[in-house]
């Protein structure tokens, strides 16, 4: 259920596709998934003090109330939800997406992003695609020079930086 990789030196090579039906911890050494387009789907919380490759494939945080601690640079993340939800970042830490960002709520059911600790802003870098609706942000620092804006359904929560809350 949970897949906790830990070992100085220690490589898992995952396959094509993987699914973690429970926690992801890289506590130490490398989660590498080989093939370049790969799916990772985690259902629990992910956490990364080690190395993750991410290649050109896409983690998918496909659970209810998650976590994502730990820095790590992602490919493609997506957090997508029908039901209201919050994703909870690790307080001062930074989560890189090179490709496409995508964090997506539902209409009158906003996925709301949140740092651990209240008051201590998370960091996001999306360096490239952000797609983005339905989110309520709470305690963010966008790092990138491109301020994310014009968000469909977006809720400023408050003590942001580099967000575009007129929208």
């Amino acid at each position: 259920k949970n897949l906790t990789i830990q070992g100085s030196g220690a490589t898992f090579n995952a396959p094509a596709a993987l699914t973690v039906a429970g926690n992801l911890s890289i506590a130490s050494g490398t989660l590498d998934v080989t093939a370049s387009n790969f799916a990772l789907n985690v259902s629990g919380n992910w956490s990364n003090t080690g190395t993750f490759t991410p290649r050109a494939g896409t983690v998918t945080l496909n659970g209810t109330n998650q976590s994502v601690t730990g820095t790590t640079t992602f490919y493609n993340l997506t957090k997508s939800v029908v039901s209201a939800d919050t994703l909870t970042f690790g307080a001062s830490q930074t989560q890189t997406v090179t490709n496409v960002w995508t964090a997506n709520g539902a209409s009158s059911n906003l996925l709301s992003l949140r740092s651990s600790v209240t008051g201590t802003r998370w960091r996001i870098d999306p360096q490239a695609t952000r797609t983005l609706s339905y989110i309520d942000v709470k305690d963010s620092n966008n790092i990138n020079a491109s301020s994310i804006g014009a968000v469909t359904g977006i809720v400023n929560s408050l003590n942001n930086l580099n967000w575009g809350f007129d929208v």
